[in-house]
């Protein structure tokens, strides 16, 4: 019977111990440029964050306030400003990243990949990507993501009269891509 008391009592505070871990934030500053660089192979540069934090439950992750990136591609080249995102890796697959940004600002985008890129810099909200390496291929997944931005007044219109205000531009449907690791040209 007392054993039994004292089990009950050692999982009742494993539980509890458990539950207060996943509420601590550890600040840390182990996200550095070089690092990102290595792990990307230079296609992708840290700028900085206001604060870096470690989140231990339910997976560990890394939470990036206010933060700036730049991604440098032969297809494409861009800034990306996030007020909050979060990175992991998944603990099976060293290879494997996840990230979420609940609002992330695109700008300066510069591409071939299609005409106008300058409709592109705004605001993106609740964007989820998941990276999926393999030896051969990478592919790169997102969840339905919604931009929103500002229109603005139409050419040969009066834009003494034009207010331009930020609102929904379209819901995406995600983005499934795969991409071959056997060469650096951006090719699908």
């Amino acid at each position: 019977m007392k054993r039994t008391k004292l089990l009950s009592i050692l999982a009742l505070l494993l539980i509890v111990v458990l539950i207060s871990l996943s509420f601590i934030k550890l600040p840390i500053s182990t996200l550095t440029n070089e690092r990102i660089q290595s792990e990307t192979q230079g296609y992708i540069s840290f700028h900085g964050a206001e604060a870096q934090s470690l989140l231990l439950l339910p997976t560990p992750k890394i939470e990036l306030l206010d933060s700036f990136f730049s991604i440098t591609h032969p297809s494409i080249k861009l800034d990306i400003f996030s007020s909050y995102t979060e990175l992991s890796k998944s603990l099976f697959n060293d290879e494997n990243i996840h990230i979420t940004s609940s609002k992330t600002t695109l700008e300066n985008i510069e591409t071939d990949l299609f005409n106008n890129s300058v409709l592109l810099e705004d605001v993106i909200e609740n964007l989820k990507i998941e990276i999926l390496s393999e030896k051969e291929f990478t592919e790169v997944k997102s969840n339905n993501f919604i931009y929103k931005g500002k229109i603005k007044a139409p050419a040969g219109e009066d834009n003494k009269d034009w207010v331009e205000r930020e609102q929904l531009l379209f819901k995406s449907t995600g983005i499934n891509s795969k991409l071959s690791n056997s060469s650096n040209n951006g090719e699908a």
